[in-house]
């Protein structure tokens, strides 16, 4: 006899949202599949994809349905099923309706005796509807089953619905009744695939394709093959969709549909489009999709394609500085379609792959609008159902790692599971992240260091405006893709650190009063925080505190946690550590041993030529202009010029209060 689940009470429930535990590389939301599939079942779930393939398991290649039988499937036993059981069990396994008639009919048997059936407690029956309560009884009793058995279900439901007049759901169990390939059926199941593409339903799509190939006759065999790609593609299946693809493009007559989607396949696994795609007209909205954001032109375009146009324009309302209403376009384009809409852009819009898309894109402009907790919180969500790795070259992996380390202070989990199955080649922690993490641990000239490597080896190009830090370092930096908001308010950091030493009181009074017109909550809070420290390093503790508590309110609201510590911990010191009297030379505070006044030194660096810095150290550490001298081989007079220059750029006037600002710059810099 055969045997039916006993359904452990204490792993129900869904998992959606976890991050892959698993030990083996997984993708995100290939790993909520599993785990949901299994009830929460960590266990059960680490045997399935034990059984995968690495593609599957990355995502690059769609799952199997049912998903592998496993030993520790097998081992749920409950009660014995009779061979009636099995085979209404079976009818549900594979039926494409979740209508209890449909069941019933098909199987031949009434709701009384279902109900009276061992069957009854494995499927749940509500409301005319029934559907597997434990998804893992559903593989049991599918992979169980013998082919004729399952022939022989898909003839009795290809009989139901023809008797129905329901033509599609006869031709596909018609399609799977057959013992041999029937010519006939491909272009009806290619139709059928098309609709369900049209619907958002890519892996239904995919499978249907899929099937009308393995029918396909030499005259359709192309055809079948580019449906089957552009599902493929759809599901964000992309070995898959350029398996498919590629021969299509190889043959003797290559298709235009087929060479945009190949296009598009490769640049997002490769980052590279095939040498068979020729055609470059596509250029510009191939490059929105695949990422390549360098000169891309996100005006208006009389043949832009509608899948596409609700990022470009979502894009383009955010870099023109409304990032509101960009993220408005995005939410609409979520919304169901009006009947009269374009049929070849439903259903690729609502795929996995465009729902990625919109997802990353969504959460860059809500990192631009400053809501960086509810922007890494989106992120989260979306990786456990779509494949949000492959989107832009992989952007979400780096605006993730940018929100962890804005929002916790170092790298996390979603960054590290997304990088581990992303198709490119992996890209060790940038510079600029390493800067970030130290500059928030409180060791700015470290933060430097890493900030000149970055600008001295980015190359020259645009690149997308991510949470960074420009507090220290290299006063000219890269350009970069963003918003109006994010721009000013970078230039406005760069030009208090610019002026912000000597500057007179009322020049900083007048560059706060502008940082008020900074609209995001994560760069209005980093520029009060610049401001608190440039006042701070002028003995100016009153107005320091002003703006440093207002720093912290704003980073708290822009949910960036680490920089509000950061600032938080300024604070306490400033509360704690005495004040300096600029007209007494002080004891240089040590940092390091190395280097006693190197935060002071990397924040003075973009300022001073580096003769006029190393003076200027050496000032602070003490020497006298004729020490300075005999130290680097120079008179006493080029000294004495570079030591008044130094004077007139910080506004102070003799060597004691240049020592006691080096000091403060140092302490609080």
């Amino acid at each position: 006899m055969a045997t039916v689940f006993a359904v452990p009470r204490n792993v129900r429930g869904s998992m959606a949202a976890a991050l892959p535990t698993l030990n083996r590389t997984i993708a995100p939301h290939v790993h909520a599949r599993l785990v949901a599939t299994c009830c929460g079942d960590e266990a059960i779930a680490a045997e399935i994809a034990d059984a995968l393939t690495p593609e599957q398991l990355t995502g690059l290649s769609a799952l199997p349905d049912p998903l592998p039988l496993v030993p520790g499937i097998r081992s749920l036993v409950g009660a014995a099923l009779g061979p009636s059981d099995l085979r209404i069990l079976l009818i549900a396994a594979v039926c494409v309706d979740d209508r209890v008639d449909v069941l019933l009919e098909a199987g031949g048997t009434t709701m009384a005796l279902l109900m009276g059936s061992a069957a009854s407690s494995v499927l749940s029956l509500v409301a005319g509807r029934f559907w597997y309560a434990d998804p893992r009884v559903r593989i049991h009793v599918h992979e169980s089953a013998g082919l004729a058995a399952r022939t022989a279900v898909h003839r009795a439901l290809q009989s139901v619905y023809e008797a129905r007049g329901e033509e599609e759901r006869a031709l596909w169990h018609r399609a799977l009744g057959c013992m041999q390939g029937d010519g006939e059926l491909t272009r009806p199941l290619l139709q059928l695939s098309a609709r369900a593409l049209d619907a958002g339903q890519a892996d239904r799509a995919y499978a249907i394709a899929r099937e009308a190939a393995s029918h396909a006759d030499a005259p359709d065999v192309d055809a079948a093959r580019i449906a089957a790609g552009r599902a493929a593609l759809s599901g964000g299946w992309l070995d898959d969709a350029v398996a498919w693809l590629t021969p299509v493009m190889a043959g003797a007559h290559p298709d235009a549909s087929a060479a945009r989607a190949l296009s598009i396949a490769t640049m997002l696994r490769y980052g590279a489009a095939p040498s068979v795609v020729e055609d470059e007209r596509d250029a510009v909205d191939r490059d929105l999709l695949a990422g390549i954001w360098s000169g891309v032109d996100v005006s208006p375009a009389e043949d832009v394609d509608p899948i596409e146009a609700p990022l470009r324009a979502a894009l383009r309302a955010a870099l023109g500085g409304d990032v509101a209403e960009g993220l408005r376009i995005l939410a609409v384009a979520t919304a169901p379609q009006p009947a009269n809409a374009d049929a070849s852009a439903l259903g690729v819009a609502h795929s996995p792959l465009l729902r990625a898309h919109r997802e990353v894109l969504a959460a860059l402009l809500r990192t631009w609008e400053g809501e960086l907790g509810e922007a890494r919180a989106a992120l989260q969500r979306a990786a456990s159902a779509v494949p949000l790795a492959l989107p832009f070259c992989g952007l979400a992996i780096r605006l993730a790692r940018r929100l962890e380390l804005a929002c916790d202070g170092r790298s996390g989990e979603l960054s590290a599971a997304l990088e581990a199955v992303s198709p490119l080649p992996r890209v060790q922690a940038r510079p600029v992240e390493r800067a970030i993490a130290a500059y928030l641990s409180g060791r700015s000239d470290e933060a430097s260091v890493h900030l000149r490597i970055w600008a001295e080896r980015t190359p020259q190009g645009i690149g997308i405006g991510l949470p960074g830090i420009d507090e220290v370092g290299p006063l000219e930096v890269p350009a970069q893709v963003q918003p109006p908001d994010a721009a000013h308010a970078g230039a406005l950091r760069r030009q208090i650190r610019a002026v912000g030493v000597g500057a007179s009181g009322t020049v900083l009074d007048d560059l706060a009063e502008e940082a008020r017109s900074i609209r995001s909550p994560f760069e209005r809070g980093r520029t009060e925080a610049l401001l608190g420290i440039t006042f701070l390093t002028r003995g100016d503790a009153a107005s320091a505190t002003r703006h440093l508590q207002a720093a912290i309110g704003m980073l708290s609201d822009a949910g960036a946690d680490a920089w509000r510590c950061a600032v938080e911990a300024r604070l306490a010191r400033l509360g704690e550590l005495p004040v300096i009297d600029v007209r007494t030379p002080t004891t240089p505070i040590q940092i390091c041993a190395s280097d006693p006044l190197g935060v002071c030194r990397s924040a003075w660096q973009p300022m001073l030529t580096a003769r006029e810095l190393e003076i200027a150290m050496l000032i602070a550490e003490g020497a006298s202009n004729r020490d300075i001298a005999e130290r680097l081989h120079l008179s006493v007079r080029t000294v004495e010029v570079h030591a008044g220059r130094v004077f007139r750029k910080f506004d102070v006037r003799s060597r004691g209060e240049l020592t006691a600002l080096a000091h403060r710059t140092n302490q609080h810099g």
